[in-house]
């Protein structure tokens, strides 16, 4: 045995300090529940029904089981559960009595307990092929196979209980995966390969190497303008997390940490063939032993390159098979940043699927929204694999008509009748009359119960479209193609539809969920910078009142001073993340709490109760909603400070945040607090003559709070009073 006797207790020893060390980590809550995270384990008791369903143009089956729960709170309740009614389903397996499965189990706010199919159990399998894995390397290595999976073991443990909860904790990911794949690299291979002169050859090339790669890495993310956002699983972690994380040290982080696992293959074997060539014949040269090496070297340089190339396109075949339905063009796809960061990946050291994420999963009328650069140009076929409208009417505005058109035309070439209908831009837009002109369009057009609205443009559209869609014939499906970041991060998610009336704003509505909603970032490229700053008073708002890591995460961006004329476009990237975590934040709310009924979603409304009277002040007309929300934020949190509710320094920080992001802090000018709260008195919060508005607690948190004494209110708008 040539591995050192000392490395073993060494490596324990090393052990316990860091895991002694790790396990102090507190790492911040999410406040999310991911996927499967809250199951529990179920067996299937008996198959109460079988038969097929639609999904989307896809006829599968379906079956709906009764399970009794195995463990957790509910152990030993018998619940039943659907199997392929509201997911995509292999038919290769069906549920069978005596399986064991996953399930997640939720509770209404009236207290009825559901339980929903997430996966088969498959601990026992996945156990057995660990044994048959380990137990074949030791067959083979003997105690250096022994070696080898202690080193495997360790470097998990290093990447689960350092590298992992150090990143969440806010730590810089390039620093921490250095340090990380420095322990990895001194400990596993001399754990592996033994204290030798061959294992010092290699890891004294594996640092160069490595240092070659961080350095070519660097050069390239940066050369490329990638900033570690094109993995659909960054924009979960983007939802998932409050502490910032620096995307681009992540990329880069994970790119030294992929090359370490390629460099240990290939350095070692390079390393071992030149010790045994060398062992095979004593008298070799050097140039002789330095020309074979490079033979062996090519070879093995040849077969990775094509070995990584595989390994991408089958990992990435379902994403090259939707690509290839759209008619896309496979050169283009290195232009966008989650295909160029795998290049990178590959080429350096050694388009994937959107963000998708459901509104409502648990509900028939649930909501597919995806976020994808580039999206906007395949939405016909997204729309068409999803859907099977009878005729398709498509809403946009008349600027808008370079997106409208192509769709209208994608609908026509495969067969199913459009119509094209325009509006001019601005809250006029949103009223009754609009609306019936709209129906009576719908009519001449021969659209019937089976079409389709399809609408292109911002939030006032979505808002007037999604209305006529609620109420035309009793309800017709909808798309919403946002195009406008206030309609992108908010009104187009959700199922909140309506008109305005003289009298206040969206007082005449319903709920009616879009069956998909596509979101293009590339569609705000156009965007002026007052609709961005439009926009972003509602991001603002849902980190004041919901995240406090978005929240930083906008003032940074506010900081930077990203939100210019000059940068705005250029640096849009950047926008993504925080884009995706308003969305999934909406998503999320809306899950819990589609009609408002148990005042979750009311949260959404800081700043709207002050922000719609302004508005409607102004006959919606000279500030844009984002402004009149931004000034009603500053307004709410005096009210909270009057009340004692809103700490000083969080009322000053909001103020000073919006006031740096170039939105309205202050009142308009000639409307007074009595105006004010004549049009608050039609807000769709108040309970009779009492008025309930949403309050900040703290940055990130905020509640509704009922009964607000007008004095409070009238005291709040004075101060905040164009001076």
């Amino acid at each position: 045995m040539k591995i050192k006797s000392w490395l073993f207790p060494l490596t324990l020893l090393a052990g316990v300090i860091l895991h002694s060390t790790f396990a102090k980590v507190e790492l911040p809550g999410a406040g999310f529940s991911t996927f499967g995270s809250g199951a529990v384990r179920a067996e299937v008791v008996q198959i109460l029904e079988e038969g097929e369903v639609n999904m989307g143009g896809h006829t599968q089956k379906y079956q709906a089981a009764r399970v009794k729960i195995l463990e957790g709170q509910y152990q030993g309740v018998p619940m039943e559960i659907d199997y392929g009614k509201r997911q995509v389903r292999s038919d290769d397996y069906d549920l069978t009595v005596g399986d064991k499965v996953m399930v997640s189990i939720s509770k209404t706010p009236e207290n009825v307990v559901n339980a929903y199919f997430v996966d088969y159990v498959r601990s026992t399998p996945m156990l057995w092929l660990a044994v048959v894995f380990a137990l074949a390397i030791i067959l083979i290595s003997r105690w250096k196979g022994v070696g080898a999976l202690l080193s495997m073991a360790f470097s998990l443990y290093v990447i689960v209980a350092y590298i992992i909860p150090q990143i969440l904790i806010g730590e810089d990911p390039l620093r921490v995966s250095i340090i990380g794949s420095a322990v990895l690299l001194g400990v596993t291979l001399y754990l592996t390969y033994g204290w030798t002169l061959k294992t010092h050859a290699a890891v004294i090339s594996m640092v160069v190497v490595l240092m070659l790669t961080g350095a070519l890495s660097a050069f390239f993310v940066v050369f490329a303008k990638l900033n570690g956002t094109g993995d659909e699983s960054v924009m979960f972690l983007v939802q998932l997390t409050e502490t910032p994380i620096n995307m681009r040290g992540l990329l880069l982080g994970g790119m030294l940490i992929g090359a370490l696992g390629v460099l240990d293959d290939l350095v070692t074997t390079q390393a071992s063939a030149v010790f045994e060539l060398h062992h095979a014949n004593p008298n070799l040269g050097f140039r002789a032993l330095y020309n074979s090496a490079m033979r062996i070297g090519q070879d093995h340089v040849a077969a990775t390159v094509n070995t990584l190339v595989l390994a991408y396109a089958g990992a990435s075949l379902p994403m090259l098979l939707l690509f290839s339905l759209a008619r896309g063009d496979y050169g283009s796809l290195i232009n966008y940043a989650l295909v160029a960061e795998e290049i990178v990946r590959i080429v350096a050291p050694t388009p994937d699927d959107p963000l998708i994420t459901l509104v409502m999963p648990d509900k028939p009328n649930g909501c597919l929204v995806a976020i994808a650069p580039g999206i906007i140009e395949i939405a016909a076929e997204a729309i068409l694999h999803h859907i099977q409208p009878t005729r398709i009417a498509i809403l946009t505005h008349t600027n808008l008509r370079r997106y409208a058109e192509p769709l209208h035309s994608a609908f026509t070439q495969r067969g199913v009748p459009a119509h094209l209908m325009t509006l001019p831009s601005g809250e006029q837009m949103k009223s009754l009359r609009v609306a019936e002109r709209l129906y009576a369009q719908l009519l001449e057009a021969g659209c019937d119960r089976g079409s389709l609205l399809v609408i292109v443009g911002g939030g006032v559209l979505g808002d007037l479209g999604g209305f006529v869609a609620a109420t035309y014939m009793r309800g017709i499906l909808y798309v919403q193609v946002p195009t406008t970041l206030l309609a992108q991060v908010d009104s187009s998610v959700g199922g909140k539809v309506g008109v305005d009336l003289p009298q206040g704003k969206n007082l005449v509505g319903t709920f009616h969920q879009p069956v998909m909603t596509l979101i293009d970032p590339e569609t705000l490229d156009t965007l002026p910078l007052r609709h961005w700053r439009n926009g972003f008073a509602e991001m603002l708002k849902y980190g004041a009142a919901l995240q406090i890591g978005l929240w930083r995460r906008l003032q940074m961006i506010v900081e930077a001073k990203l939100i210019s004329p000059r940068r705005v476009h250029r640096e849009a990237a950047l926008w993504t993340l925080p884009i995706a975590r308003c969305i999934a934040l909406k998503a999320q709310i809306a899950s819990e709490d589609e009609r408002d009924l148990s005042g979750r979603r009311a949260v959404l409304n800081f700043g709207h109760t002050v922000g719609h009277a302004i508005e409607a002040a102004l006959g919606y007309r000279d500030w844009l909603h984002g402004e009149a929300i931004a000034a009603g934020m500053v307004a709410e949190a005096e009210i909270g400070r009057i009340l004692g509710i809103t700490l000083p320094e969080v009322a000053d920080e909001l103020r000073e945040t919006i006031a740096q992001a170039g939105l309205p802090t202050q009142l308009p000018a000639g409307v007074d607090a009595d105006t004010l709260l004549a049009h608050m008195r039609h807000d769709k919060k108040r309970a009779g003559d009492a008025l309930s508005i949403v309050l900040l607690e703290a940055i990130g948190n905020a509640r509704l709070v009922p009964n607000i004494p007008t004095e409070a209110i009238r005291e709040a708008l004075t101060r905040c009073a164009t001076s």
